[in-house]
């Protein structure tokens, strides 16, 4: 299998330094890395953005890509641009759609996440309808993909029985805070206490919170635990979840609650979800090669 990652913005054979431990790792283990310019993807030059991609050593070569959030398009002008070049891409459009928006996921994940509703679109007054219905209760606001959650108090929670004017304040800030990368529509998800580590400089919670990777509903790659087995003492329901994605690489993030209970905050395709600095790259990539090898 080869490793897709973006390229430095000036050197094209080279990863961006975000990705360059990942590469060097990568490779370390055997696998072949390419690289694509981010910036020619987003700004629709295709063909530009993979002139420095060499082509397929054979027809239908896999090819896992590691790298930025994109959208559903921009991912499909990616996954194209692979096939061109003879490769087979392990996530197909669909199969990152399904991980990266949560509507798309949500219905695997019910009752094991913060119960959600959405509008699509920027509609804040239907948003008010769907919070009236629910009876408004304490919520976070997102779109499809990420909230503003670094302007919490005044783009993200939204207080128990919030108002029309306040909602109303909240979701045009966290709007605004989006801007162009809004993604889709706008979610409304109900606030669950979690354990609280503390707030940052900004003002955020900081929660007891684990990313888990998966390859095929196996687990590949989980931040290290703060205490006992933490979630992977529950890492047989966590896979049964993974497994109903027809995406075989998605991260999930599990937060511990005030009960200790486990929830889910988010899925997500694993190609573009972070490494945490808690997961090594040399133990992250010898693992997967280990599933390929093995036929997993």
């Amino acid at each position: 299998m080869t490793i897709l990652f973006p390229a430095h913005p000036l050197k094209r054979q080279v990863p961006d330094p975000d990705f360059e431990a990942e590469c060097v790792a990568a490779r370390e283990q055997g696998f072949d890395c390419i690289f694509y310019s981010l910036e020619d993807l987003r700004a629709g030059e295709i063909k530009n953005a993979f002139a420095a991609c060499q082509s397929a050593d054979q027809e239908g070569e896999a090819i896992l890509h590691r790298g930025w959030m994109m959208s559903d398009t921009l991912y499909l002008n990616l996954h194209g641009a692979l096939v061109e070049k003879g490769y087979r891409p392990s996530v197909s459009p669909n199969h990152y759609s399904e991980a990266h928006y949560l509507p798309n996921a949500y219905s695997k994940i019910e009752g094991k996440t913060p119960e959600s509703v959405w509008v699509i679109g920027k509609d804040i007054a239907a948003a008010w309808e769907l919070y009236q219905k629910w009876q408004r209760p304490a919520a976070i606001v997102k779109d499809f993909v990420k909230s503003a959650k670094h302007r919490w108090n005044e783009a993200c929670f939204v207080p128990a029985n919030t108002g029309e004017k306040q909602f109303n304040d909240i979701l045009t800030a966290f709007l605004q805070a989006r801007g162009s990368l809004f993604e889709k529509g706008i979610v409304l998800r109900r606030f669950c206490e979690f354990i609280k580590l503390g707030d940052d400089i900004r003002g955020q919670p900081l929660h007891e919170v684990y990313r888990l990777f998966f390859w095929r509903g196996t687990l590949l790659a989980a931040t290290p635990p703060l205490h006992g087995n933490g979630p992977l003492d529950q890492i047989a329901a966590w896979e049964a979840i993974a497994s109903k994605f027809t995406n075989p690489f998605i991260s999930m993030d599990l937060a511990r609650r005030t009960d200790n209970s486990w929830m889910i905050v988010e899925v997500g395709d694993g190609g573009v979800s972070g490494l945490p600095a808690s997961i090594e790259p040399a133990a992250f990539y010898r693992t997967l090669r280990q599933r390929l090898v093995s036929g997993g």
